[in-house]
């Protein structure tokens, strides 16, 4: 039995749908609260995440907020093609990512394009993730 033309377009339509549906998971703006105020931050903003005891720092161009939840469930609604994980505890946006900076047998450092220019660790395990091995 041979599909009707109806069939392809229909598949097709189902498909951008399920597409639409993935995209719009990902986080667009974080809700990071100040004090008795609830900011909304633009994820293309934030430079860095970083795990800090039970919470997560997150790093703008010139400001921090800390967050209680996790740094993998952060990590999992992030955009991929623009954060990377380069340590167990950081998670960089690579559009915030001034350079790269080999300073000992192997070992690499980035530096972020915010106001303070923080210098992170990059770990053994994640220098793949940069393409550095």
């Amino acid at each position: 039995k041979q599909a009707s033309p109806n069939t392809g377009a229909l598949l097709q339509q189902h498909i951008t749908a399920l597409l639409a549906d993935v995209k719009g998971a990902q986080t667009q703006r974080m809700q990071v609260r100040t004090g008795d105020r609830i900011r909304f931050l633009d994820i293309k903003d934030i430079c860095f995440f970083r795990a800090a005891d039970k919470y997560v720092e997150v790093h703008t161009f010139d400001s921090e907020y800390l967050l209680s939840e996790g740094l993998a469930a952060i990590e999992s609604r992030l955009p991929a093609a623009d954060f990377v994980r380069i340590h167990r505890a950081i998670v960089i946006n690579m559009q915030h990512l001034d350079e790269i900076v080999r300073v000992e047998s192997g070992h690499y450092r980035v530096r972020m394009k915010n106001k303070k220019r923080t210098v992170l660790p990059v770990s053994r395990r994640a220098k793949r993730n940069l393409d550095l091995s």
